[in-house]
């Protein structure tokens, strides 16, 4: 536990003075949630005023070493970044708390790929509604198990979300609380044992590609949830390899997000076969 001890100069709110020193937005709400600030000696929980010759303290943990975050993008409201295997999109431990800004899309834990994220609510919102109105096209590739067929054409099934289990159901026909989902499948390298195949989110439902793959009898190679768990141990794998490669904003977005409009970001993961990725440059 570090100490830190600071005079406040200027009437501010807490939260606002502790991120002009340099914390993170969810390293301040962690220290509020712990109470581990005092001011002028007393503990404080909330974003409380503060006033000119305050005395803040706060005990925060040590910075731990972390992996450098790769960005593609950065302006005074937006973020993209690849957020890599084993680690959340979400929360002060994640992606959210690393980078200081919200996640606007989440990838599964385990999934790696191209993330965007909001420095503020407002560019938050905006970005939320892009792409529930579907303005930003994203595309995924993945390793599965066995000889696929897939032509890019749109795959129809209904799916069931299981809260308490974490997990999804998928099903042909549809039937009572179950959500219309509808992804493009393209194989662009096929094997006897494995495939590589090209996703497409039409719709963007809780673990719809991997439990769409796995019910079409091609789960993702890696994936814990929805995948064979001998074949996985068999090629040591341990994280589904499953990418978000590709973001494609709309031509026509304005305000907080005008500097997304048009742009297009691309990042193929290690692991993809590099003669395709030149091919496909």
């Amino acid at each position: 536990m570090e100490m830190k001890k600071f005079k406040v100069e200027n009437d501010s709110s807490l939260e606002k003075f502790l991120q002009d020193k340099g914390f993170a937005f969810f390293a301040v709400k962690k220290m509020l949630k712990n109470k581990d600030l005092r001011i002028n000696g007393k503990k404080v929980s909330t974003n409380i005023e503060l006033f000119k010759d305050d005395e803040v303290v706060c005990f925060s943990q040590s910075e731990k070493k972390v992996r450098e975050i790769e960005k593609f993008f950065e302006d005074e409201n937006v973020i993209i970044a690849l957020k890599y295997s084993g680690i959340e999109s979400t929360g002060e431990d994640g992606m959210e708390g690393r980078l200081s800004a919200f996640a606007v899309h989440r990838l599964d834990r385990n999934t790696q790929g191209l993330n965007v994220f909001a420095k503020n609510i407002e560019a938050k919102t905006l970005l939320e509604k892009v792409f529930k109105d579907g303005l930003v096209k994203k595309k995924y590739v993945c390793e599965v198990i066995g000889d696929t067929k897939f032509k890019g054409t749109i795959e129809r099934a209904y799916l069931f979300k299981d809260a308490k289990k974490s997990l999804v159901f998928i099903s042909k026909e549809k039937k009572p609380k179950t959500v219309e989902i509808l992804t493009r499948f393209k194989t662009i390298k096929h094997g006897s044992q494995t495939s590589l195949v090209e996703c497409e989110l039409i719709t963007g439902k809780t673990h719809q590609i991997r439990a769409h793959l796995a019910f079409l009898g091609h789960p993702i190679l890696g994936d814990s949830k929805y995948g064979e768990k001998k074949v996985n141990e068999k090629f040591h794998q341990v994280y589904q390899k499953l990418c978000c490669f590709e973001l494609v904003f709309d031509k026509n977005l304005g305000g907080l997000i005008e500097n997304l409009s048009g742009k297009s970001f691309t990042r193929y993961p290690e692991w993809l076969d590099s003669k395709w990725v030149e091919n496909a440059k």
